[in-house]
């Protein structure tokens, strides 16, 4: 219940002296990107997960996608996406809508393995996503499955700044506006298949830099004027 009162760099410390040997602890041992860091001198993954549902305890990751933001220039040819196999059948409501089946999802990446990627991918690197819950509590659920510990993060989640910025304005932010494709919308960014992680995780890298252009100028954002928790 006190965690808000550390900062990003105490919290990783904490929570690297809970983790034992291994990837996870590998990756907690560098320090973090200073909140204090201009968002141009930042590296930032943008990551997006699709899951056979929304209750991080019970449901599981069924495919990952990632981009890379670097000197605030999305950077393509570092993208990458791979499925993770589930350990149960896939619902086939979920299916339907991320058109990923049982087949093949047999093939992908056992969570572990899926994990270690994340890692290396985003080690030295700020986490972007939207509406971002949904990352952290898979993410944590899955390491602590597979490592015995939770993980953390510094993070951006470009929901939050939407939020935060419609609130100081006075505005009442409503579900259905806040979605990834309602607010590339409103910064007039082009429509995006939905329901694919990669995809989805280019279309966040794009209303994030979007999001910055319409705010105070580049040289001036720090890391925590955008920064977020989970």
């Amino acid at each position: 219940m006190f965690e808000h009162f550390f900062t990003i760099e105490q919290l990783r410390k904490r929570c690297l002296n809970k983790t034992r040997s291994g990837p996870l602890a590998d990756y907690l041992s560098e320090p973090f990107a200073s909140p204090d860091n201009k968002l141009n001198q930042i590296e930032f993954l943008a990551l997006d997960l699709e899951a056979t549902g929304l209750d991080f305890q019970r449901d599981e990751i069924l495919s990952v996608g990632f981009t890379v933001v670097r000197n605030m220039s999305v950077i393509l040819a570092e993208s990458d996406y791979f499925l993770v196999r589930p350990k149960q059948a896939i619902p086939e409501n979920t299916a339907i809508i991320h058109h990923i089946f049982d087949d093949a999802s047999s093939k992908g990446l056992e969570l572990e393995h899926a994990l270690l990627k994340i890692l290396k991918a985003l080690q030295g690197r700020v986490l972007l996503a939207h509406h971002a819950n949904i990352e952290c509590g898979f993410l944590n659920r899955a390491c602590q499955q597979v490592f015995g510990s939770g993980i953390m993060f510094p993070l951006v989640d470009t929901f939050t700044i939407e939020f935060k910025s419609l609130k100081r304005r006075g505005v009442t932010p409503y579900n259905q506006g806040m979605r990834l494709a309602s607010l590339r919308e409103d910064y007039n960014l082009p429509r995006y298949p939905a329901h694919n992680a990669l995809s989805d995780a280019i279309a966040t890298a794009e209303l994030f830099l979007a999001q910055i252009a319409h705010r105070s100028g580049l040289d001036e954002m720090k890391l925590k004027d955008v920064m977020s928790r989970c």
